[in-house]
């Protein structure tokens, strides 16, 4: 368990052992905290698909024509998946860490 909950954090079995007892207690939070919001977010999967499965069942001509429409999101995302989005926040980045001086030309 504690190998588990460290795993994100510590590199290496020795840096584990070398931690103290609230550093442990902590990791232990972390990943506890970390797994109840794994579970409430496949919690709230099931219940969307539940609630859709439903629908289509129930009543098929209520059921939505798109994900977009089913999850409430307003904007359907871009056709490209988003990456002129991605490409022009890495343009941003690249301008400022060169402003910098902190870009590796190589």
């Amino acid at each position: 368990m504690l190998r588990e909950y460290a795993a994100p954090y510590v590199s290496d079995v020795r840096t584990l052992w070398e931690l103290t007892a609230y550093e442990t207690e902590e990791l232990i939070r972390a990943g506890r905290k970390r797994e109840a919001a794994r579970a409430r977010e496949n919690e709230l999967l099931a219940y969307n698909i539940g609630a859709l499965v439903m629908t289509a069942f129930n009543a098929p001509s209520k059921y939505p024509r798109s994900p977009d429409a089913a999850f409430g999101r307003k904007h359907s995302p871009a056709s490209d998946g988003g990456k002129a989005d991605f490409m022009s926040i890495a343009k941003q980045l690249n301008r400022r860490f060169a402003d910098r001086g902190n870009v590796n030309d190589s």
